[in-house]
C-alpha cells in the first residue's frame, strides 16, 4: 500500500509542478504524440494512467491475462485516436471509458473466468468474490454517470487526486467538485439499488488500490502505440498479443456500425455538457470521447462519432490553442523552415526572430533604410529585405549581415520580396506608383487627381541566389487616371504576380464608378501571363495579404461591405466553393505552403476599438481547399482581437496569428515544435553499479520547466527517490545550491546521482521491490 500511495503522490506532485495545465499537461503530451509521434510523451501518459486502466480491466474481467490484453488495447485505441478524439476535459476519464467498454466486449466473448487473487484487506470488507463482482459492476455504472459527475469521480476515486487537484484540472471551484462527487455517489447508490445491490461503506476507497504497473508493461504499451499510430494496429502484433490487437480493432469499429445513433445522442450530450457550465474549460485541455449514455441493453461505443458535414462545431481539436506571446510591436512576415521560430518586421528597419521553443526574441538585422518587406529562404540560410530605392539586400539569416546588395534594373523601388519554393531564386516586385493617391482606388469626385492621367511602372526582378545574377522581365507600363491604375502584388507564396485593374462604367446617374476588376496572373519566373478574367462587383477585390493559392488556381476576393470571402477558379472566374459570411471585417488570408488549407482572420471594424459596435468575437477559420469544408473555427475567449497577419508553418501543422493593439499579441494554434530535451547526462551509479531508474528522466524534464520553484523541485525529487520530503536543513541547503545553477535538469540529475548512492535509497528501492512482487 505504501508503494501505491507513493505512486499516487508522485503523480499528483508532477501535475502540481505544471500549473494551469502547462508544458507537461495530458493535453500537451497527447498533442505532441499526435503531431510528432513523440514516444516519450506517450510513455509518460502510460505511466500516469496505466495503473488506473489496468485496475479497471481487472475488475471487469477478473482474469489477469485478459485484463492485460484489454489494457494494451485501450492504449492502442488512444494511439490511433490521439489526433481525432474530441475536445473534452480529462484523459483519465477518456481512458476509463474506453477500457471499461473494451473489457465489457472481451467479457462478452469469454466463456470462463479465473478469479484474481485479491490483496488481503486492511480492514473488514465484503466477501472477496462478492467484492470483485461489485467492483466490476461499479465500473459499468461509473461509465453511465452523467459527464460532469463521471469526470470528477474518475479523477478523485480512480486516479486518487484530491478535490483541490481535480478542481484545478477541470477548471472549476473546489465546492463544485465536492457537490459533483456527492451527486455521483447518490446516483451510484440509486442505480445499484435498482439492481438490488447495496453499496457497502468504504467500497469506493478500494477502487484507488490500483494494480502494480511494471516498467515492462509501460515499455510494451509505448512501443506498440507508436507503431500502431504510424503503421496501423496489425503492425503491433508481436509487440503485444493478437488478442489485444483484435480488441482494439473492435473498439475502433464499434461506432461505425451505429454512427447515426451515436451522432444524434452525441449532439444531445454536447448540449447537456454546455448547459452545466463547461464553457470555461481550458482551450488546450486533453480530449475525451463524447459518447452518449446508451440504454443498458445497448452495446456501448468506444470511439466518438464523426463530425457531420456542415456542422458548425468545427474540428478544433486538431488546432488547439498552443501558445500566446505578448510582443511589443512588429509585423509578422514568416515562419522559419524548421517551425521553431517566427519573424517580425519591427519599426520598419529591424528584423526580429522569436523562438517558439525558447524564451526570448532576438534582433537579427537592422537596416539604415526603410524595410518594406522581408522573406526567409526555404533552407533558412538567408533573409531578403526589400528596401525601396535602396534595392534588395540578401542577408545571413543568423547574423543579419548583408551578403549582397541587389539593384533591380530600371531603377524601380523594390516593394516586395520572396524566394521560390526550392530556394534557388529570389523574386522582387518593383513598382513606382504616382504620389497623391492610391493605385486602384478613385480619388474624390471632381478632384484634380481624378482628371489627370498618371503613369505607373511595375516589374518583376528575378535573381539566381547562387550566382546573384538578375533574370528580370521587361517592365509593364500602365497609364490611367489615378483611380484607374492597377494594383500589383506578389501572390501564391511568391510564385506569381497578380495585377488587378479596376474597370469603370456609368451608373444610373451618369457617374463613373467601378463596375468590375480585370485580373491577370503572371508566372513570376517565366513571365508567362494568363488570360485575364473579369470579376463583376464594385466592392469585390482581391485580398491584399494573399489573393492566390500556391498553385495559382484559386483566387481569393473579399466583399468588404458584406464581410464575405469568394474563392474563384483563376481560369474561369467561377466559384470553386462558397463559405458563410463573417460577422466581422475580414482582415487577412493565408494559404498553407502545400495549398491544401486556407485560413482567414477577422478583426475590429473601423480599425479602432472605440469605433467597433459589433457584439461578436473575432475569428480565425480554416478550410480545406479541395472541398471547401470548414476544418476549424478558432476564437479567443479572452477578448476581441484585431487580427491583421496570419501564416501557416512550412509543414502546415500550426498557424500563427498576430493582432493589433498596445501589445501585438501573437497566437499559435495547432502543433508547434516542443522544446527539445537537453541531451541526457550520465546518471551517477549506485554503489552496486546500477544506474538510477530511467523513469526519473521524464521527471527531470517536468521539474526543469518554467513556473516551478526550486523548493518544489527538491521536494518532488526527494519524494520520488526516497519516499519522503527533505528535512528543513536539507531543503534550505539544496535550494540555495540549485538557485545558483542555470541548467536545472542537469542539477537535478546530479542530485539524484548523490541520492542513489545512499543507504536510504537502497532500502527504499528494496521496499518498493517487495511491494511490487
Amino acid at each position: 500500500m505504501a508503494g501505491t500511495r507513493l505512486a499516487a503522490l508522485v503523480r499528483r506532485l508532477r501535475r502540481d509542478v505544471t500549473p494551469d495545465l502547462g508544458a507537461c499537461s495530458d493535453a500537451d503530451l497527447l498533442a505532441r504524440f499526435a503531431a510528432t509521434r513523440d514516444n516519450a510523451a506517450f510513455e509518460l501518459l502510460v505511466w500516469r494512467h496505466g495503473a488506473m486502466v489496468l485496475s479497471a480491466c481487472r475488475r471487469v474481467l477478473g482474469h489477469q491475462q485478459d485484463a492485460e490484453d484489454a489494457f494494451q488495447a485501450a492504449f492502442l485505441v488512444l494511439a490511433r485516436k490521439a489526433a481525432t478524439v474530441r475536445s473534452g476535459v480529462t484523459v483519465p476519464a477518456w481512458l476509463h471509458r474506453v477500457a471499461v467498454r473494451i473489457a465489457q466486449r472481451a467479457a462478452g466473448k469469454r466463456r470462463t473466468t479465473v478469479a484474481l487473487v485479491a490483496e488481503p484487506p486492511a480492514r473488514p470488507a465484503p466477501d472477496a468474490v462478492e467484492q470483485n463482482e461489485l467492483r466490476g459492476l461499479l465500473d459499468a455504472e461509473i461509465d453511465r454517470l452523467r459527464e460532469p459527475y463521471r469526470r470528477a469521480f474518475v479523477l478523485c476515486y480512480l486516479e486518487g487526486l484530491s478535490n483541490a487537484d481535480a478542481a484545478r484540472v477541470l477548471g472549476c471551484p473546489v465546492g463544485t467538485i465536492e457537490s459533483r462527487l456527492s451527486a455521483a455517489r447518490r446516483e451510484l447508490r440509486h442505480r445499484l439499488s435498482r439492481q438490488r445491490v447495496a453499496l457497502p461503506v468504504g467500497i469506493l476507497a478500494l477502487l484507488v488500490t490500483n494494480s502494480v504497473l511494471g516498467s515492462d508493461a509501460v515499455a510494451t504499451a509505448t512501443r506498440a502505440g507508436v507503431l500502431a499510430a504510424d503503421s496501423g494496429l496489425r503492425a503491433a502484433i508481436g509487440i503485444v498479443g493478437e488478442p489485444a490487437v483484435k480488441l482494439a480493432e473492435r473498439g475502433l469499429t464499434m461506432t461505425k456500425t451505429r454512427t447515426w445513433v451515436v451522432a444524434v445522442l452525441g449532439v444531445a450530450l454536447i448540449g447537456l455538457v454546455t448547459g452545466v457550465g463547461w464553457a470555461n474549460r481550458p482551450i488546450d485541455s486533453p480530449v475525451e470521447p463524447e459518447v452518449a449514455v446508451a440504454p443498458e441493453s445497448a452495446e456501448p461505443a468506444v470511439a466518438p462519432p464523426p463530425t457531420p458535414v456542415g456542422e458548425n462545431a468545427a474540428k478544433t481539436e486538431a488546432w488547439p490553442l498552443a501558445k500566446q506571446i505578448q510582443w511589443q510591436g512588429g509585423n509578422l512576415f514568416g515562419v522559419a523552415p524548421d517551425g521553431k521560430s517566427i519573424f517580425l518586421l519591427y519599426n520598419s528597419n529591424q528584423i526580429y526572430g522569436i523562438s517558439l521553443v525558447g524564451k526570448a526574441g532576438t534582433s537579427i538585422a537592422t537596416s539604415e533604410n526603410k524595410i518594406l518587406a522581408a522573406a526567409v529562404s526555404p533552407d533558412g540560410k538567408y533573409l531578403a529585405t526589400a528596401e525601396g530605392a535602396n534595392g534588395v539586400k540578401l542577408r545571413d539569416a543568423t547574423t543579419g549581415r548583408v551578403i549582397e546588395a541587389l539593384w533591380p534594373e530600371g531603377e524601380l523601388p523594390a516593394v516586395q520580396v520572396t524566394f521560390v519554393p526550392d530556394g534557388t531564386k529570389l523574386i522582387a516586385l518593383c513598382t513606382r506608383t504616382p504620389s497623391g493617391g492610391f493605385a486602384g482606388r478613385p480619388s474624390g469626385p471632381g478632384s484634380i487627381e481624378q482628371e489627370r492621367e498618371f503613369q505607373q511602372l511595375a516589374r518583376v526582378s528575378v535573381w539566381d541566389v547562387a550566382t546573384r545574377k538578375e533574370l528580370g522581365h521587361p517592365a509593364q507600363t500602365d497609364k490611367a487616371k489615378l483611380g484607374g491604375l492597377p494594383f500589383y502584388t506578389l501572390a501564391g507564396h511568391g510564385r506569381f504576380m497578380l495585377k488587378s485593374q479596376p474597370v469603370y462604367g456609368a451608373n444610373a446617374e451618369g457617374e463613373q464608378v467601378i463596375k468590375s476588376r480585370r485580373i491577370t496572373i503572371t508566372d513570376a519566373v517565366s513571365g508567362v501571363a494568363s488570360k485575364p478574367i473579369e470579376v463583376v462587383g464594385a466592392t469585390l477585390a482581391p485580398m491584399r495579404s494573399e489573393p492566390l493559392s500556391p498553385d495559382g488556381k484559386t483566387l481569393v476576393l473579399s466583399d468588404y461591405t458584406q464581410h464575405e470571402l469568394r474563392f474563384l477558379d483563376a481560369e474561369t472566374g467561377k466559384d470553386r466553393f462558397r463559405v458563410p459570411a463573417f460577422r466581422r471585417p475580414i482582415k487577412t488570408v493565408a494559404f498553407s505552403p502545400d495549398g491544401k488549407l486556407v485560413a482567414a482572420a477577422t478583426g475590429i471594424s473601423g480599425g479602432a476599438r472605440r469605433d467597433d459596435t459589433i457584439a461578436a468575437p473575432s475569428e480565425v477559420v480554416i478550410w480545406d481547399t479541395a472541398t471547401g469544408r470548414e476544418r476549424a473555427r478558432l476564437t479567443d475567449k479572452e477578448t476581441i482581437r484585431d487580427y491583421f497577419a496570419i501564416a501557416f508553418s512550412p509543414d502546415g501543422s500550426f498557424l500563427v496569428a498576430q493582432a493589433e493593439g498596445s501589445s501585438k499579441q501573437i497566437t499559435i494554434w495547432g502543433h508547434p515544435p516542443t522544446p527539445e530535451p537537453e541531451p541526457a547526462k550520465p546518471v551517477a551509479k549506485a554503489a552496486g553499479g546500477a544506474e538510477a531508474p530511467a523513469r526519473f528522466q521524464g521527471l527531470f524534464r517536468d521539474l526543469a520547466g518554467e513556473g516551478v520553484t526550486d523548493s518544489r523541485r527538491i521536494e518532488t525529487l526527494f519524494l520520488a527517490a526516497l519516499g519522503r520530503f527533505p528535512t528543513d536543513v536539507e531543503a534550505r541547503t539544496l535550494v540555495s545550491q540549485l538557485a545558483r545553477r542555470d541548467d536545472k535538469a542537469a542539477a537535478l540529475r546530479d542530485l539524484l546521482g548523490t541520492l542513489v548512492e545512499t543507504t536510504e535509497f537502497k532500502k527504499h528501492a528494496e521496499e518498493l521491490g517487495r511491494l511490487a512482487k
